[in-house]
């Protein structure tokens, strides 16, 4: 490099279009129960590509209301992820049942 000349800025990578549940997840700093409730509610948009759930960078944006010029303070954004992450905990267990034995209760096979 020359003296006078400016150093050339470094390569970046460019931003995901999508990222998966669990990155979304990762980003918002909430649980990916938590995601999927929010997509399910319809608060938080997806794309389902073959078996990935995807969600728009730009929908987290909107999400969290930073695609707009007079967006919500951080305040507000810590009072929805709250929102969001009680609705989770809130939310019905995925766990299977357990029978009066203390086992899971199996469905019933069809011959």
């Amino acid at each position: 490099m020359s003296k006078g000349q400016p150093e050339p800025a470094p390569k970046r990578e460019p931003e995901p279009l999508a990222v998966g549940v669990d990155e979304a997840a990762r980003l918002l700093s909430v649980s990916r129960d938590a995601v999927y409730g929010a997509i399910r509610r319809g608060q938080l948009r997806s794309v389902q590509l073959g078996t990935r759930q995807l969600v728009p960078v730009i929908e987290l944006h909107r999400f969290l209301g930073l695609d707009q010029p007079d967006g919500p303070t951080s305040t507000e954004v810590l009072a929805q992820l709250a929102e969001l992450l009680l609705a989770a905990t809130a939310a019905p267990s995925r766990a299977a049942p357990v029978g009066s034995r203390g086992g899971r209760v199996l469905p019933l096979m069809r011959a």
